[in-house]
Parts: structure tokens; C-alpha cells; sequence
């Protein structure tokens, strides 16, 4: 784990792009086919700490900080569709012209988009723990927030609050809106890219049941659900998320990844006791 964060800490300087009204602040890692990292509400590149160095071994890896959170600061975020617009453009001008894919979260919804609307960008797709077809009010999904990290170690805490932070209250509550109140149904009906959904069991903010309405609206897609991971399944389960993404986008075709070996599944801490119910006012 040290290792990983030296890793992380050695990466070069982030570099900006920006054309029209789009702007990402990126690291571009390793060499290879190039793969491109999402994040999700309260995010940053960071969350793909315990992925990176597996992923930077196989393909060039792009770790985008999306508009208002991480390093690119800015007052508001930008709409879903409007982010999916700008990574297609973003791709378009990779020397490929086209990129595997794998979002988190809202990641997940914006590279939903990302692939339906923009087909010959994406190469393969991931979406791990996908947002796009929560259905739920602001109040109850904002209730369920501080459950992100309930399966992860304890080192995943402070990231999730300097994150946090950085992204401000106004930033996630409209991002929070825009999740709620975005529609991926048509999306989800164009994509023609391979498709792996990687969910964790214990997820509670975007439980198992979204995975499976998901899977049933692609045409050509794999559901795996990795035991003993939250929402955040990338750092919950690392190893397990690692394998199961190499299999997929190395395969000369795409096909399900083998199943997971228990040795490839840690034990999580033991996971605190849940937040007493709300007692109702007189």
C-alpha cells in the first residue's frame, strides 16, 4: 500500500486542456492502448490509487479530475451531458481517436452517455457502481452519502473528506440534482461497446438491483458483483476490481472474466454501526 502511494505521489505534474467550454485537468500514465478513468460524485483521480498501478502496466491511463472537484476547481460543475460532450472531444484527440472507458459512480452515468452518444470513441466500456438509474429523492441520496466509504479501510476516510472538501457544497448538490434528474434509458439503448459492470455487494448508495436493471438494458454486457465491497468496489476490493477489469479489456475478444478465487477477496473492517433513525418531530 505504501508502495502505491509513492506510486501516486511520483506520477508527473497534472496537465490542463481545454477547448470550448470544456476543461479537464489530467495525468497521463504508463504506456499502451489508452484507458480513461472516471470518477464519481466527491471524487478525484485519487480513488483510482489501488488501480492505477496494475492498469499503467498494460495501457496509457488517463486520470481526469472532472470540473469543480480534485484539482480543477471551479465554482460549478458541469451537467453530465455536457462532461460525457467534452470527453468524447477529449478522445477525439488521442492518437487513436478512440478509448476504453471505466467510471465510477457518476463517472459510471457520464461514460453511459459518453458511449451511447458517442459510439466510435469508446473501445470497451466499465462502469463500476453506475449512477444512472438511481431513482430517489435529494435528501434520502444525501442521507446515504456518508455510507460511501462504510466497506473501505480506514485509509479511504481521509480521502473521501479532503475530496470532499475540495468539491464544496454547492458542487455536490448540484451535481447530486443532476444525477437524480438525469435519464439514461436512451443512452443505455445505443451502446454498442462490450460492456462490464462491476458492483459491490454491500453497496447501499447504488445498490446490486441498479446493476441488474442496467445489465438487462445493454445488448452485449457482463455483471460481476464483488463480495465484501461498498460503492467505492474499486478501492474496496482492489485486487478483485483489478483482475476482473484486465480480463475484460485484454482479451483478444471480449467475453466474461474468469470467477473471482476467494484469495483474491480481503476482509473488510468491521463496518460500524449504522446511524440511528430520525425521530419524527411533533
Amino acid at each position: 500500500m505504501q508502495q502505491h502511494r509513492r506510486m501516486f505521489r511520483r506520477q508527473e505534474k497534472p496537465r490542463v486542456v481545454r477547448f470550448g467550454e470544456c476543461k479537464f485537468v489530467y495525468r497521463e500514465i504508463g504506456s499502451g492502448p489508452p484507458l480513461l478513468l472516471v470518477h464519481g460524485l466527491a471524487g478525484s483521480s485519487g480513488w483510482w490509487r489501488h488501480n492505477v498501478p496494475a492498469f499503467k502496466e498494460h495501457f496509457t491511463v488517463y486520470l481526469l479530475d472532472l470540473v469543480g472537484y480534485g484539482s480543477n476547481w471551479a465554482w460549478r460543475p458541469m451537467g453530465i451531458a455536457r462532461v460525457a460532450n467534452c470527453l468524447a472531444e477529449f478522445i477525439g484527440q488521442l492518437p487513436a481517436g478512440k478509448a476504453h472507458v471505466v467510471g465510477h459512480s457518476m463517472g459510471g452515468q457520464i461514460s453511459t452517455h459518453l458511449a451511447g452518444e458517442h459510439p466510435e470513441r469508446v473501445d470497451r466500456l466499465v462502469l463500476a457502481a453506475a449512477s444512472g438509474m438511481v431513482r430517489s429523492d435529494l435528501l434520502r441520496m444525501m442521507l446515504r452519502l456518508p455510507n460511501t466509504g462504510r466497506y473501505s479501510r480506514l485509509n479511504f476516510m481521509p480521502t473521501l473528506a479532503y475530496d470532499s472538501l475540495r468539491s464544496g457544497p454547492i458542487n455536490l448538490l448540484l451535481s447530486a440534482l443532476d444525477i437524480l434528474s438525469n435519464d439514461v434509458t436512451h443512452a443505455l439503448a445505443k451502446i454498442v461497446a462490450p460492456t462490464l459492470l462491476i458492483w459491490g455487494e454491500q453497496d447501499r448508495l447504488v445498490p446490486v438491483e441498479i446493476g441488474q436493471a442496467v445489465h438487462k438494458a445493454l445488448q452485449r454486457a457482463w455483471l460481476e458483483v464483488i463480495p465484501q465491497a461498498g460503492h467505492v468496489v474499486m478501492w474496496d476490493q482492489a485486487e478483485a476490481f483489478n483482475r476482473l477489469t484486465l480480463d475484460f479489456l485484454l482479451a483478444p475478444q471480449p467475453e466474461r472474466p474468469a470467477p473471482l478465487a476467494n484469495a483474491e477477496i480481503r476482509e473488510p473492517p468491521p463496518a460500524p454501526p449504522p446511524l440511528p433513525a430520525a425521530q419524527p418531530t411533533a
